[in-house]
């Protein structure tokens, strides 16, 4: 069986794919309908890009494991913004929850802010990783089709989700999973603190912080190999 590994943008898949590429792991190019997908036998690893927003991603992540088939747990990778002063640009954060913070339920509470816990395997595995210059961190991912950029959004999404850090769509492949019921996973790199100057961090920090996200999925995948 397989992972699928999905990221949201172009821009964040290519340095992942450039990643195993200096490792030299082979890499195939398949076409599955209108996706291009890459495929790394040495990981047997399914790699794809999502699209923008929750609702694109959904459908992509969902096509995908329709057509796949092998297809046995899912990876969310991408960039990320962050809430809290306890992780740094460059640090990786590994979803213990993907919490949907922009499904506003108003006649039934408990469906506020719907979460969905990670893959519980991985998340044991991803507890014993140490890296030099960057920090690997296990907690709540925020997940919604809004961009963080200011001080004020940004901390009153902390203190209501208490997420380290916030993205798009991740709450969409969660969903997704859910609906073919295989283990989910969000993984996510921190680009910028999602308060100023945003696009700019975000564009200078991307290739790096996505290098940091394939060294984690890479050793996850190296330990259920």
């Amino acid at each position: 069986m397989c992972t699928l590994l999905v990221s949201p943008l172009k821009g964040e898949l290519t340095p992942i794919l450039n990643y195993f590429k200096s490792k030299k792991l082979k890499i195939e190019n398949i076409k599955i309908k209108y996706l291009n997908v890459s495929y790394i036998p040495q990981l047997k690893l399914y790699c794809a890009i999502g699209g923008h927003g929750k609702v694109q991603f959904g459908i992509q992540t969902s096509f995908l494991i329709s057509t796949l088939k092998n297809v046995s747990q899912v990876i969310c990778a991408g960039s990320c913004g962050s809430l809290c002063t306890t992780v740094d640009v460059f640090d990786v954060v590994v979803a213990s929850q993907t919490v949907e913070h922009d499904y506003n339920e108003k006649f039934d509470k408990d469906a506020l802010n719907p979460s969905f816990v990670g893959n519980t395997e991985l998340l044991g595995k991803a507890k014993l990783f140490q890296h030099p210059n960057f920090k690997v961190h296990l907690g709540k991912i925020a997940s919604g089709d809004e961009d963080i950029v200011d001080a004020q959004r940004a901390d009153q999404l902390y203190q209501d989700t208490n997420a380290l850090v916030v993205a798009w769509e991740g709450a969409g492949g969660a969903r997704a999973s859910r609906f073919h019921q295989i283990p989910f996973l969000e993984v996510r790199a921190i680009t910028d603190n999602a308060r100023d100057e945003v696009p700019s961090s975000f564009a200078k920090n991307l290739s790096q912080a996505m290098n940091n996200c394939a060294f984690v999925i890479e050793h996850l995948l190296e330990e259920v190999r």
